[in-house]
Order: C-alpha cells, then sequence, then structure tokens
C-alpha cells in the first residue's frame, strides 16, 4: 500500500458504524424529550420570563444569567447542537450524506 496508495483497503466497520448511528439517535431523542419537558415545566411555572423562553431567544439566553431563571431550556439546546453536529458529521463522513 505504500507502494501504491491507490490500491489501499480499509475496512468500513460497517455494522460498527450503524449501531453508532442508532446510539446518536437515541442520545437526541432522549434530549427531545428532556427539552419538551422543559418547555413545558417552564410554561407551567407562570413565570413571566420562562414562559417566554421557548418563543424568545433573548429571554432565553437571559436565562442562563438570571438569577431566578431556569436554564435548563437553554442547556438542552445547547447539548441538541453539539450531538447534532457530531451526528451530521458523523453521516456525512460516512454515509456521504
Amino acid at each position: 500500500m505504500g507502494a501504491h496508495p491507490e490500491y489501499a483497503v480499509f475496512r468500513r466497520f460497517g455494522a460498527l458504524n450503524a449501531q453508532n448511528i442508532l446510539f446518536y439517535q437515541a442520545e437526541l431523542a432522549d434530549l427531545e424529550i428532556k427539552l419538551k419537558n422543559a418547555v413545558e415545566a417552564d410554561y407551567a411555572s407562570g413565570d413571566p420570563d420562562r414562559v417566554l423562553y421557548d418563543r424568545f431567544g433573548k429571554a432565553l439566553m437571559a436565562s442562563a444569567h438570571d438569577g431566578n431563571g431556569n436554564p435548563e431550556q437553554l442547556n438542552t439546546i445547547r447539548a441538541i447542537r453539539r450531538t447534532l453536529q457530531e451526528y451530521s458529521k458523523f453521516l456525512r463522513a460516512n454515509f456521504c450524506i
């Protein structure tokens, strides 16, 4: 392979890649439920700021710094973004999507 790299053959670990995709999907599904629950809890709180978190980015971003706020939605959204980024990158790298 060193002298003729165009003939290099590498194992793709297809079963492990498929399993990894399923793990990403399970993690994202759990985060989706966590976000839904956080939205519902914030709405049920009756707090005038928290009821806005799912609709107004400014209120949501303030939740991280507001002593009376609840940053659960923001933290969950950030975790979703990280995981989605990894998931999408993995799919593009391994499945040309």
